[in-house]
């Protein structure tokens, strides 16, 4: 009796201690489940943040840049280089890609600082300007053929459009879109050099061109030839024009042989000592210059002459408004980088000081300021050609123009 008792006890300690064990592993199984939840969840949070990181290129308190619209601007800026026939490689494709960056940073930073004053530009406002810009191509199919040059899209276009309207509203309000009048005055005062014409002489010629090769007989023939129609010219100094479409070899032959007013510099020495030293009405040559010989007639005279205030008042205030704004711009978003938490997720990339690659269209709005201080999303493919200037600059570069853009001291030594 006393051992089915032991027994019994026996088979009861055994069974609490197999409920035990089960319980123990069962404890442990729950904990290493748990671990296991944990350890996923901890997984794809990291793995959520590295997607995050992969869309976008940096942030701006807080606001994603995505990747996507860094990769189109990147992409429109090397076609567009691509079509000048550069290469985008090395350190040139490094600063293409750090000035696509920071001008990002600044779209969000401007369009932040515009909604914390409550300025903002409405649907209305952006089709406007974009009609506007449209209007300055000559037609639909010129504005299609901009777009299509420089790899844009409407949305693109309408982007730039945006940042322009909102620099103008932010400038407008801070009261850094107009210079004073007494600036105005100022700066004309103290740069007058700048508004002076100097000394200019207009004439008119008769080309006969001498070959390089030619003997002394050929020479000799056309020197005659010039000489019978200087004597011409002479006699009938008011039928000069129709001497020079009947008988000048040069391209302003059609129009009269006008060169327009010229100032020392912009001609060949001999033709412009000729020029210089002679009175208006006064027929002269034959002139030999490397273009061959020339017969000419001085037409007009200006003395040097600084220009009158009421004259340049409207190109200095527009010049002087331009450079504010350009200080304005320069200051405003220096302040907004240092005040706001920006956050770049690419290490080959930063943003620094803007590096000049060249004039550059990027969505139509040039990068950096405007000289003008009209700056426009869209060139104007629509500027009209003035005909007489165009006759004039063939003109001088025929008689030994060194420059066309500006006059040089230095004599003219070739076209």
């Amino acid at each position: 009796m006393l051992n089915q008792s032991v027994g019994f006890h026996r088979g009861i300690a055994t069974f609490l201690k197999s409920i035990l064990m089960l319980s123990t592993l069962a404890l442990f199984a729950c904990s290493k489940t748990g671990d296991l939840d944990a350890t996923n969840s901890i997984s794809k949070d990291a793995k959520r943040a590295n997607q995050e990181n992969e869309d976008q290129i940096a942030s701006v308190n807080g606001q994603r840049i995505a990747r996507s619209l860094f990769n189109e601007d990147l992409e429109t800026r090397l076609k567009s280089f691509e079509a000048k026939g550069r290469k985008a490689e090395g350190r040139f494709l490094k600063d293409i890609r750090n000035n696509i960056l920071r001008k990002l940073v600044d779209e969000a930073l401007l369009e932040q600082h515009a909604r914390a004053l409550q300025v903002g530009v409405s649907s209305k406002e952006l089709d406007d300007a974009l009609i506007a810009e449209r209007g300055k191509f000559a037609s639909e199919k010129a504005f299609d053929d901009y777009m299509a040059r420089t790899h844009q899209d409407i949305h693109r276009v309408k982007r730039e459009l945006k940042q322009k309207l909102l620099w103008e509203a932010l400038l407008e309000q801070s009261g850094a879109n107009r210079v004073g009048p007494e600036k105005v005055r100022s700066y004309y005062d103290t740069h007058q050099s700048r508004y002076s014409d100097r000394e200019q002489y207009e004439a008119r010629h008769i080309l006969f061109k001498v070959p390089r090769n030619a003997d002394s007989e050929v020479r000799s023939q056309i020197e005659a030839r010039a000489k019978d129609v200087l004597k011409k010219a002479k006699r009938s100094p008011s039928n000069f024009a129709q001497l020079a479409q009947e008988f000048s070899e040069g391209t302003t032959r059609n129009a009269g042989g006008s060169l327009g007013y010229f100032s020392r510099g912009r001609m060949v020495k001999a033709f412009e000592d000729a020029v210089f030293a002679s009175k208006v009405g006064q027929v002269i040559g034959p002139i030999e210059t490397k273009f061959g010989l020339h017969v000419i007639q001085v037409t007009g005279h200006k003395d040097e002459r600084v220009k009158p205030f009421e004259e340049v008042r409207e190109s200095i205030q527009k010049t002087l408004n331009a450079m504010e704004k350009s200080t304005a711009k320069r200051t405003l978003i220096r302040k907004l980088r240092s005040e706001s938490d920006v956050q770049i997720f690419d290490d080959d990339l930063k943003l620094g000081s803007p590096r000049a690659l060249q004039p550059q269209v990027m969505g139509g709005i040039a990068a950096g300021g405007s000289t003008t201080g009209k700056p426009s999303a869209l060139p104007n493919t629509r500027k009209r050609v003035n005909k007489s200037k165009l006759l004039d600059a063939k003109a001088k570069i025929e008689a030994g123009t060194i420059r066309k853009e500006k006059p040089s001291p230095a004599p003219a030594s070739a076209p």
